[in-house]
């Protein structure tokens, strides 16, 4: 996808009026944007959703008007929990088992609570 023409003609102005730098776009207030020579309502708001692209580091996905697809959560699956247990006898299953319980009894008895 190319470039928006407004955007490139706003970016284009801002360059031109010394903000050549992602610090100083983003440091521009409101001031500064409207000193901006010829400068546009539609233009400021292109600034301020370019200041935020900056600050998300989503630059190249604003001005080509793209977005990136959120990445799946890193939370293993069920399946992938229950096969870091596969190697495991039956034994060594049921004595992991039988310690759990135990630290969980022995905290019950310490502080006189039961938890759910």
């Amino acid at each position: 996808m190319p470039i928006e023409k407004q955007k490139l003609n706003t970016l284009n102005k801002l360059i031109d009026s010394g903000s050549n730098t992602e610090k100083k776009i983003t440091s521009m207030g409101i001031q500064e944007i409207i000193a901006v020579p010829k400068i546009t309502v539609p233009e400021i708001h292109i600034i301020t959703e370019l200041q935020d692209a900056i600050k998300s580091r989503a630059v190249i996905a604003y001005l080509a008007s793209g977005f990136d697809e959120p990445e799946a959560e890193k939370a293993p699956k069920q399946s992938e929990k229950e096969s870091k247990f596969e190697d495991f006898d039956e034994t060594a299953k049921e004595e992991i088992s039988k310690a759990n319980d135990e630290v969980l009894e022995s905290e019950d008895n310490d502080n006189d609570r039961f938890y759910y």
